[in-house]
């Protein structure tokens, strides 16, 4: 998640973001390493949460818990189908 906080190109590395690494250890561990899980919560933490007076955008457990209670509703409500690897092809 680090990786995707600092990339400038294809993260949020042109954004000023503070992150609570416990927030971040909650994502990681309440995503049972599934990276694409913690990473769409991690976006969802970014882009719904508004930068405080300076500018900041500062990510605590309580946004994170948050982040990935939304990331549960995506995927109950059948956003991820074309990332099932498990359908018959034939």
């Amino acid at each position: 998640m680090h990786g995707a906080l600092n990339d400038s190109e294809r993260g949020f590395g042109k954004l000023t973001i503070k992150a609570d690494p416990a927030a971040l250890s909650f994502l990681a561990e309440v995503s049972d390493g599934d990276a694409r899980r913690s990473l769409n919560a991690l976006e969802i933490a970014v882009l719904t949460t508004p930068p405080n007076a300076d500018g900041v955008i500062e990510l605590d457990r309580a946004v994170a818990a948050e982040s990935i209670q939304n990331e549960s509703r995506r995927l109950r409500c059948g956003e991820t189908e074309h990332y099932d690897t498990n359908q018959r092809l034939y």
